[in-house]
């Protein structure tokens, strides 16, 4: 049933028949409802919702600190959405949430280019380190830019989203893993540098590349 919510504006509510009343962005909505659909649930489908679930889930948690990775706001979308598209271009066909195919996979926004970096899980530590070589780097990249990683947990759907005070001169930098990681978790990690950011000010960036 259909409830006219305003007369004088016209806005209504509900379904009648095939069609759904709503309204967005001050705008009324009408969509049309299918009658029957099939359930999608063969293996390839039902491994590519796992990868999205695992990824939103993991997101979910740092989503306000997600503008730190763009140096400017992503016009089409939210940060959030921008980052989901890009971080599932780590996932082609027929990869499952433990085998990413990292090559050549960036996310985020930056003026200059990615740095090439090496991330090892330090067990004895419970710490993700990053190593790079400070010559390989962008040699426009501003000196007083400091280190940030996202580190994703593919096994629990969980991840973290930090900055240190390492310069790109120093090559190396150590980042906490997200909250109940173990020795057996498989992660996700992309590494770049940026601006101590003031507030929700943005910050010209390096683009982060993915690694693991």
């Amino acid at each position: 049933m259909t409830k006219v919510q305003n007369p004088i504006i016209g806005r209504a509510q509900g379904q009648s028949g095939g069609q759904v009343f709503s309204t967005a962005y001050g705008k009324n909505i009408m969509r049309s409802r299918p009658f029957s659909y099939r359930d999608a649930n063969s293996q390839a489908q039902i491994v590519r919702r796992t990868i999205i679930s695992t990824l939103a889930a993991a997101l979910s948690g740092i989503k306000l600190a997600l503008h730190s990775l763009f140096e400017s706001l992503p016009t089409d979308m939210s940060p959030y959405s921008k980052l989901m598209q890009q971080l599932l271009k780590a996932f082609p066909a027929g990869s499952t949430i433990e085998t990413p195919n990292t090559n050549n996979v960036l996310i985020g926004h930056g003026t200059y280019s990615p740095p090439t970096y090496e991330a090892r899980y330090m067990s004895n530590a419970k710490v993700m380190e990053i190593t790079w070589i400070a010559a390989t780097l962008d040699p426009n990249i501003p000196q007083n830019q400091i280190a940030e990683c996202l580190i994703i947990n593919l096994t629990r759907g969980t991840a973290f989203l930090g900055k240190t005070e390492d310069i790109p001169s120093t090559g190396l930098a150590s980042f906490e893993l997200p909250y109940g990681s173990t020795d057996d978790d498989s992660f996700l990690v992309a590494f770049g540098f940026t601006f101590p950011a003031l507030g929700c000010e943005f910050t010209k960036s390096v683009k982060r590349c993915i690694s693991f």
